[in-house]
């Protein structure tokens, strides 16, 4: 799930990788979809808006939503008579792909440092891709606070899960991923192995240490003492 916009507006939307098939009922096939599509769109945005509607009703009547339930209802009426937009990209190529589209999303923020260009402690500056104006890179300038309020917009609740696996990604269903691999004729999942630590596994995956000092390329930092929060 995402929350932001490029100039940190709130604006939640949803990024889903599916895949182009699955198993028959009997676990003896592989069920491809159309080479053309994966699913209509007219028909894909009316189901997901009623199945997303019919669940927000559900939370505003059992009260998991801290709203009024007339107000509640009636915004519900409201956004159910609007056409939702569904977006569906072509396949990705191959799982090189996969992996670079999803490092994108899976562990960033609602910006990065480099994207902020000036502070001089009362207005922050940073740059932005307007997307109703051909991508053009832009700049825009907030109070320090406005900016720290469209910020901390984006911090999720304690314990809220980001990232959900569905279907045959599932935890549970790993039995049924393993007949995939074997009907569509592919390697068996590798084993994930047990590193040490983080920095192992950072090394594992990224080929390089994460200690290594960005300055000289040679000496290892050492943490030394850890700071408390401060407290206002």
């Amino acid at each position: 799930m995402h929350t932001w916009t490029q100039i940190l507006r709130f604006h939640p939307h949803i990024h889903s990788v599916v895949p182009a098939g699955g198993l028959a009922l009997d676990l003896s096939r592989w069920v491809s979809t159309s080479k053309k599509f994966l699913l209509p769109i007219d028909s894909l945005r009316e189901v997901f808006r009623g199945k997303l509607l019919h669940k927000i009703e559900q939370a505003l009547r059992a009260k998991q939503i801290p709203a009024d339930l007339a107000r509640g209802l009636a915004l519900l009426k409201r956004a159910s008579m609007k056409t939702w937009k569904v977006y569906a990209k072509p396949p990705l190529d191959g799982p090189h792909r996969v992996v670079r589209y999803l490092s994108r999303y899976v562990h960033r923020i609602a910006i990065s440092n480099s994207r902020i260009l000036a502070y001089d402690g009362s207005e922050v500056i940073f740059r932005y891709k307007d997307r109703a104006d051909r991508n053009q890179v832009k700049t825009l300038g907030l109070s320090g606070e406005k900016f720290s309020r469209r910020f901390l917009a984006h911090v999720l609740p304690d314990r809220f899960v980001r990232i959900r696996h569905y279907g045959l990604l599932a935890a549970r269903r790993r039995k049924d991923l393993a007949r995939c691999r074997e009907l569509l004729e592919a390697p068996p999942a590798p084993r994930k192995p047990k590193d040490k630590n983080w920095v192992a596994a950072f090394e594992r995956i990224f080929d390089r240490n994460p200690l290594l000092c960005p300055l000289c390329n040679k000496g290892i930092m050492e943490s030394r003492q850890t700071l408390p929060p401060l407290k206002l």
